[in-house]
């Protein structure tokens, strides 16, 4: 399963760093049905090697981007994860993981100034 997450996230030439790896895998194991996902999530995502959402759509159809805060359904899409991307330094931190109803009552584009 990584080589082929890997395979799947190759995009360009440089990979994408996710800060607070450690405060994702804090916040799926508050919800213990999203830890499998999450943990999926984050192989396929630091083997990503993408300079734009389109990139990211190669891999995460569904992903989408609010201002900064980059939006990624996970768990079968009960979770919103959320984190802010810097296309530039190939970046992004983690700021939520959110049911849809968290989700709907966060203001997303606040997350990410």
């Amino acid at each position: 399963m990584k080589a082929a997450a890997q395979d799947l996230a190759k995009c360009d030439n440089e990979a994408v760093k996710v800060t607070s790896r450690y405060n994702v895998l804090k916040a799926a194991r508050r919800r213990p049905d999203s830890v499998t996902p999450v943990t999926r999530w984050l192989t396929v995502i630091t083997a990503a090697e993408c300079r734009s959402l389109m990139d990211v759509r190669k891999f995460y159809p569904s992903a989408d981007q609010v201002g900064k805060t980059l939006i990624f359904n996970v768990g079968g899409n009960n979770y919103r994860l959320l984190c802010c991307v810097s296309w530039e330094l190939q970046r992004l931190f983690f700021r939520a993981l959110l049911t849809h109803a968290e989700y709907d009552r966060t203001n997303v584009e606040a997350l990410c100034p």
